[in-house]
């Protein structure tokens, strides 16, 4: 699917988008300790290497590696932000986001909603008609985030958590 990287990095002209690697796993540790309060939402307060290194690499069950891509956007060799994909997850032409994450220095200026507008449109021109993604309940200021760019509560469910509380998601969807 390297048409997918390909239609990313067209629209992203002033950024290095890239797949996070091993010689990237700092970089996106550093990332999620700058965002604490959603680690609490979700139950990994304690952010380790181990955790983001499980992150990047986790895949569900039924998901071939190859359809999963975590991307790093650097800016002046710096990450500025990550979002996890699955392709045709959880069904044909639908794109999943696990996860964006911006760097809590540049929150509130736009940059993940640059972020989505841009994936929205690659994911547009390669035939893609949804894109869903889950949202932790009490992340208020996600909900807030996700409905901002028209994306609409799909359905509601509640994930096992093997070190805590089971986590509560707001399934949202957007038709593209």
């Amino acid at each position: 699917m390297d048409n997918l990287l390909n239609e990313i990095r067209k629209r992203f002209e002033t950024y290095e988008v890239r797949v996070i690697g091993e010689k990237d796993y700092l970089d996106v540790f550093h990332l999620h300790q700058s965002q604490p309060e959603f680690h609490a939402l979700s139950n990994s307060e304690d952010v380790t290497l181990e955790y983001c290194i499980h992150d990047i690499t986790m895949c569900p069950q039924d998901i071939s590696r190859d359809r999963k891509y975590y991307l790093g956007f650097y800016k002046d060799q710096q990450l500025e932000a990550v979002v996890d994909l699955l392709v045709d997850y959880p069904e044909r032409h639908t794109m999943w986001i696990g996860l964006l994450m911006i760097d809590s220095k540049l929150k509130g200026r736009g940059l993940g909603t640059l972020i989505v507008k841009r994936l929205i449109i690659a994911f547009r021109h390669l035939s893609f008609n949804a894109i869903q993604l889950g949202v932790i309940q009490k992340n208020i200021p996600g909900l807030h985030f996700w409905k901002s760019l028209r994306f609409t509560d799909f359905r509601y469910t509640t994930i096992p958590d093997d070190q805590a509380k089971p986590i509560d998601l707001v399934v949202m969807r957007l038709q593209i």
